[in-house]
């Protein structure tokens, strides 16, 4: 049941301006909504614990359907055109404990909302985050595999495949131009790739980040990178001019729910990079950042297992997926409050708009 007894009012897509430095703004690069879509034609959901891909009308956030998908969905990415969805199986582990890994991407018809086609990922296994690049291709972290995988959609092939130098290659993020992708690993590092010279070039190590990294992301303007450690509750921010890390940010308060490690499992840029929200999954709490300034930050709780965000066109609303819970919490970045939830199948992992 949704406490929505009316549309919230999200309003028509204005034009998006990013950060780029203080008091300084531009127009948000390609590059960066290929990999952060939004829209008001719909709202997608991946329903991991269902096995489900989920659809809600972005106003009401009413279901109007659902598709089974086999062996567990994880992540969603968005094509270029925003007709086509694609949603990696994953296999029924977790991560760093997958015994029986999947090797396929579902592909989505969004108009019909329909299974379209399956892609093999094979012989590469635990297909988990996805980029989208501006030719359409999909980069693909194989974290059972250690590697990056290259796929055609078109041809549906698998045309390259490169090491991650580390284990558990979970999620990855590509910068706004295309130059680079950044590996969030098992291990305590984070790999930077660089896509003209096929090959990794740097690992970038995490002392602190004694059960690895998870939750990745890049900056509007593509100079900085977060991400978060699994261990300790903090964000480290990579300077991609150096791949140093230049500051490691600590989230105030965090409630100690689990005393093995904080969980710290998602983090995001806003649309227009004002904002940073991470997600704590073992304590239902997410932080709003302010992005010049990640110490200027604001915890909420939420709901049990925070995990992915999406972001309205409005500029203002956003959703993360309660994994643990079945529902959705709808909050606003401006005040810093939650709005309301609305329900979310078995347990959505991540959501986003297009």
């Amino acid at each position: 049941m949704s406490i929505f007894s009316r549309p919230i009012g999200l309003m028509p897509m204005p034009p998006i301006t990013y950060l780029d430095g203080p008091g300084r703004a531009g127009t948000t690069p390609e590059g960066f909504s290929l990999n952060s879509p939004t829209g008001m034609r719909g709202l997608i959901a991946v329903d991991k614990v269902g096995g489900k891909v989920r659809f809600y009308d972005p106003v009401s956030f009413k279901e109007i359907g659902a598709l089974d998908v086999d062996k567990l969905p994880h992540e969603v990415a968005i094509a270029p055109d925003h007709r086509t969805a694609y949603v990696s199986i994953y296999g029924p582990g977790i991560f760093g404990n997958n015994p029986t890994p999947a090797q396929t991407i579902a592909v989505i018809d969004l108009d019909a909302r329909s299974v379209r086609d399956t892609i093999s990922v094979a012989p590469y296994f635990a297909p988990h985050g996805m980029m989208v690049a501006a030719d359409g291709r999909l980069w693909v972290s194989c974290d059972a595999s250690a590697k990056i995988v290259v796929v055609n959609p078109a041809t549906k092939k698998v045309e390259e495949a490169f090491d991650t130098g580390s284990t558990g290659s979970h999620w990855i993020t590509m910068t706004p131009d295309g130059a680079k992708i950044y590996v969030s690993n098992k291990t305590a590092s984070v790999g930077v790739f660089d896509v003209a010279l096929r090959k990794l070039v740097k690992s970038i190590e995490l002392p602190s980040a004694k059960q690895g990294t998870e939750g990745i992301a890049v900056s509007p303007d593509g100079k900085r990178v977060l991400v978060v450690d699994n261990f300790d509750a903090r964000v480290h921010v990579i300077d991609t001019a150096t791949d140093q890390i230049v500051e490691s940010v600590e989230l105030q308060g965090n409630p100690p729910t689990n005393p093995k490690r904080s969980r710290n499992m998602r983090i995001r840029f806003s649309l227009d990079g004002r904002f940073v929200v991470t997600a704590n999954f073992a304590s239902g709490v997410i932080y709003i950042h302010d992005a010049t300034d990640l110490g200027r930050q604001t915890p909420m709780v939420v709901a049990k297992g925070p995990m992915g965000f999406a972001f309205a066109p409005d500029l203002k609303t956003a959703i993360v997926a309660n994994h643990d819970s079945g529902i959705a919490t709808v909050f606003d970045l401006e005040a810093r409050k939650v709005l309301g939830y609305f329900d979310g199948g078995s347990g959505i992992e991540t959501l986003t708009y297009w």
